[in-house]
């Protein structure tokens, strides 16, 4: 359906609201909309796009992402963004692949990314030995795609509401392997020079939370 869509203009859009420092080359249409020049808060914003129509947007929802990110998860990846991955796989294939996956009885969740990689050579047609799957590799690292079987990174969204009043706390975090630390400032949890620290100053001696804030906002 989208075949002669221009996803050049698209991306455009995308780059020049996204960062101050894009300097947009294709024009869509002059309909007065001023840029953000700053990264998205919400998927939401796409629909400020000169290029996004309404029917792309509800395709592109649900498996984009405006938190941080460091790949895409094997174990809840859906049917399309496998599609997407690999190209050469077979309807009957995804079929199996997901009841294999997401049976209620038997369920495979994979462990290694490399049991990912083993179930494709022995399932996929297109993939029968160690070479074809070398490839498939180096082809998701040249588009800087990488596959990973654990979530690292979440959103966390707190809502408070006395009356009418109502502010939101949203933070961005990652998963860290935990250490000792002592400070003399201020909480390791809080690294990011640009990210308020949640704990008073002074001396402090504690373990690290295990948790990185890489962005944080009241809204």
């Amino acid at each position: 359906r989208y075949q002669d869509f221009d996803f050049d203009l698209l991306m455009d859009d995308i780059y020049a609201w996204a960062d101050w420092k894009w300097e947009k080359v294709l024009s869509y249409k002059d309909d007065g909309i001023t840029f953000k020049r700053a990264p998205f808060y919400s998927l939401s914003e796409l629909h400020m796009l000169p290029s996004m129509e309404d029917e792309l947007y509800e395709l592109f929802y649900p498996y984009l992402t405006t938190i941080p990110t460091s790949g895409i998860n094997v174990n809840t990846m859906e049917r399309y963004v496998l599609q997407a991955l690999i190209s050469e796989v077979t309807e009957e294939e995804l079929d199996e692949f997901f009841e294999m996956r997401d049976s209620i009885e038997d369920g495979q969740l994979f462990n290694e990314v490399e049991e990912f990689y083993s179930y494709i050579k022995n399932n996929f047609e297109a993939f029968p030995d160690d070479n074809d799957i070398t490839v498939l590799k180096e082809r998701l690292s040249e588009s800087n795609i990488e596959l990973l079987t654990d979530e690292q990174r979440f959103k966390i969204t707190i809502r408070a509401q006395v009356n009418k009043s109502v502010k939101i706390l949203e933070a961005w975090v990652g998963l860290e392997e935990t250490k000792s630390t002592t400070t003399s400032t201020a909480s390791s949890a809080s690294t990011n020079s640009n990210v308020p620290s949640l704990v008073g100053t002074g001396g402090v001696s504690d373990k690290d939370s295990g948790v990185k804030i890489y962005f944080l906002r009241i809204i």
